[in-house]
Order: C-alpha cells, then sequence, then structure tokens
C-alpha cells in the first residue's frame, strides 16, 4: 500500500502507465545507449529487469548492472558498491568504459 501510495505522489496528475512516469511504457526504439542500476532488493528491480529485456528488444545497446540484495539507489549509498557503480558512471559519462 505503501508503495503504491509513493507511485501516485510521484506521478502527481499524470497515469501510472505514462511514459514519463515508467520507461516501460514508453517507445523505445532509437535510443542511445543505456546503463541500468539496480539492487536485487531494489523494490522496482524486476521493472529494471523488464526495462532491459524491452530496451534490448528495440535495438538499445544497454548496460546492465545488477548487485545482489541491494536497494534502490545504492549507487548514491555510501558503500562500497556505491562507490564502484559512481565510479563506473563517470567513466561511461567520459566515454572510457
Amino acid at each position: 500500500a505503501g508503495a503504491r501510495r509513493a507511485a501516485r505522489m510521484y506521478a502527481g496528475a499524470l497515469d501510472l502507465d505514462h511514459p514519463l512516469v515508467s520507461p516501460l511504457y514508453g517507445g523505445l526504439r532509437g535510443l542511445g545507449p543505456m546503463t541500468v542500476f539496480s539492487g536485487t532488493a531494489d523494490i522496482l528491480n524486476t521493472d529494471a529487469r523488464r526495462l532491459v529485456e524491452r530496451a534490448k528488444e528495440a535495438g538499445v545497446e544497454v548496460g546492465y548492472h545488477e548487485v545482489a540484495d541491494l536497494p534502490h539507489a545504492y549507487p548514491l549509498m555510501p558503500f562500497p558498491e556505491g562507490r564502484q557503480a559512481r565510479r563506473l558512471i563517470v567513466d561511461i559519462v567520459r566515454g572510457s568504459a
């Protein structure tokens, strides 16, 4: 119930299946390369996996990084896996990954 309420607050006036709320419902064909990070304890882990599969089916190059037992937004957190993810993000943005 709490997750539904948070989703409703996040979406505002938009429907929960609007692409601006969830990219799962948008057109992915033609997007540039994307990188997705998810922990297996992330409440959105299943959606992250679905997004990766949909993007690949649409011909999008995808880097997927999943770490066991970590929560949503783990790259922002101050532990080794978060620091490692941030370093990888920097390398990707710089074009050196």
